[in-house]
């Protein structure tokens, strides 16, 4: 069963009124597990079981298109 599988059962598991501690403990994982995904099944959202991008939005560090160019053209 992939993990997305395992999110949405445990959820309907807790829709149908089985406790929280007895769904996150036969699943192996942690109660901060179940917590975080019944959060995110209530704020609506479609794809809620999907894991988001853990990719930063931005790199503080990257320097910009002209001195990268500027850096490329010094070194030829």
């Amino acid at each position: 069963m992939d993990e997305q599988k395992i999110r949405e059962s445990a959820i309907q598991r807790y829709e149908n009124g089985e406790p929280p501690k007895l769904i996150y403990t036969s699943l192996n994982r942690t109660k901060q597990w179940f917590f975080k995904w019944l959060k995110r099944f209530k704020s609506g959202e479609l794809n809620w079981a999907n894991g988001l991008s853990r990719r930063p939005r931005h790199s503080p560090k990257k320097i910009d298109q002209a001195m990268e160019q500027a850096v490329i053209e010094k070194r030829q």
